[in-house]
């Protein structure tokens, strides 16, 4: 009742008092929601989630089921509104009511920020592995049928904390006290594959392969025929994800090496040659050679790339178990390609700030990764299938919700339909009837 009896008042206009106030009534700020609600009506996602969760809570005392809590804070993610607390003032906004399946008007509020406190600390861990099973089965349902060839990138990236959070380390190369998740992409399309909470420290390959392994043997159950290939940085080479993906047929791996003094004695002749050959300051080479470091069980394909500018050289190493293509088309084609993942990390880490790992529990700040994989896994279909052919098809998640979802207006309910009066002059116009169109096109 405070805000209703508030007024701002601004410099004059002509002769006129400038006043605002908050006694607009049923009006909403996020009314692009609307749109997003179709993608996960259609992909039935949080019913999928909500159906590993069990629900421990006395049936009777139970105002807001899992299925809803689920919604409310991944609709709110998808707008912006990142904390639990934002529930409160938004329980009773008309649009978030809607996409969380109630009326506009008249219906009880959605839950507040104690509910979804408790909500996060409620689901263990054990639990949370049960909603990563089925987030790779709704990654694999993404598709009519299995494709020929996937790419799967993994890298981690430092979610940085400032707490007493449970095995948040302090990390040399961050220089700050963190969190490392690993995230897993399909390399050629941005789904999200994994998501996962890691302790501060620098991921190791016996960890990666602990959860590819998973991965691939879920892939593969379904699609046994489709050939896989993995893409990693340097600290995920090592011999036990080497031998997992060699152990599996049909897939493939090309993943990042250290410099090592062996691997310069290796290369030098080469490169000591095409130094003398090559006349212009700038050019770039290639070697291929098999090379087996101490703790690997038998020697790998491995590419180095040198790359001259001017007085500058830089050389980087691939292994590989790719044959019968060359090393240029293997580093550049293949190799290089995955560093589009860096972006969508942007997308999940940034635009829909999966990086708000601030509970104190550990499982507690897993359940919120998985609560805004949710929301990337809602805005990408989002923008792959309703805003496909616009000028938004591309564009980073943050973009989407500032020219789509951040829509204001006015809400009316009658005994037969609930309106939402958008403004006559809405900017983006021309965008949201050609998503609209694209919703109702398939």
């Amino acid at each position: 009742m405070e805000d209703t009896q508030t007024e701002l008042l601004f410099d004059s206009v002509d002769g006129k008092k400038v006043v605002a106030d908050f006694t607009g009534g049923d009006v909403s700020s996020d009314a692009g929601l609307l749109l997003v609600r179709s993608v996960g009506r259609g992909m039935r996602l949080f019913e999928r989630i909500g159906s590993v969760i069990r629900d421990a809570r006395r049936a009777g005392s139970v105002d807001h089921d899992v299925v809803e809590l689920l919604r409310q804070r991944a609709y709110q993610i998808c707008a912006g509104y990142f904390h639990a607390v934002d529930c409160n003032r938004l329980r009773n906004d008309p649009v978030f009511k809607v996409v969380c399946e109630r009326t506009a008007v008249g219906s009880s509020p959605l839950g507040g920020q104690s509910t979804h406190s408790r909500f996060e600390n409620m689901v263990s861990l054990s639990t949370q592995y049960r909603i990563a099973c089925e987030m790779l089965n709704i990654f694999l349902d993404s598709y009519r049928r299995a494709p020929a060839r996937i790419v799967l990138d993994i890298d981690d990236t430092c979610d940085p904390t400032h707490g007493a959070q449970q095995l948040t380390l302090f990390n040399a190369h961050d220089d700050t006290y963190c969190y490392r998740p690993i995230h897993i992409y399909e390399g050629t399309s941005g789904r999200l594959v994994a998501a996962i909470l890691r302790p501060g420290k620098r991921a190791s390959a016996a960890e990666a392969a602990a959860i590819l392994v998973r991965v691939l043997q879920g892939i593969r159950r379904r699609w046994p025929r489709t050939r896989i290939h993995v893409r990693g940085d340097s600290h995920f080479c090592g011999e036990s994800v080497m031998a997992l993906c060699e152990s599996m047929s049909g897939v493939s791996y090309t993943l990042a090496m250290g410099k090592n003094s062996v691997l310069e004695r290796l290369c030098e002749e080469g490169f000591r040659y095409q130094r003398g050959y090559h006349a212009e300051p700038d050019y770039r080479h290639y070697e291929a050679f098999d090379y087996a470091a101490r703790s690997w069980s038998r020697p790998r394909r491995t590419l180095a790339r040198v790359e001259v500018k001017g007085a500058s050289e830089d050389v980087r190493y691939v292994i590989t178990n790719i044959t019968g293509s060359t090393a240029a088309h293997i580093y550049e084609d293949i190799y290089c390609q995955r560093g589009q993942a860096e972006n969508w990390i942007k997308d999940h880490k940034n635009a829909l700030r999966s990086d708000l790992t601030s509970c104190h529990r550990f499982a507690a700040n897993q359940f919120r990764v998985l609560l805004h994989s949710l929301a990337y896994i809602l805005m990408h279909e989002f923008r792959s299938r309703v805003l496909r052919r616009t000028e938004l098809a591309r564009s980073q998640m943050d973009t989407i919700r500032c020219r789509l979802l951040k829509i204001g207006a006015q809400v009316t309910q009658n005994a037969r339909r609930i309106r939402f009066h958008l403004p006559w002059a809405l900017a983006t116009s021309p965008l949201l009837h050609a998503a609209y169109a694209n919703i109702n096109t398939g």
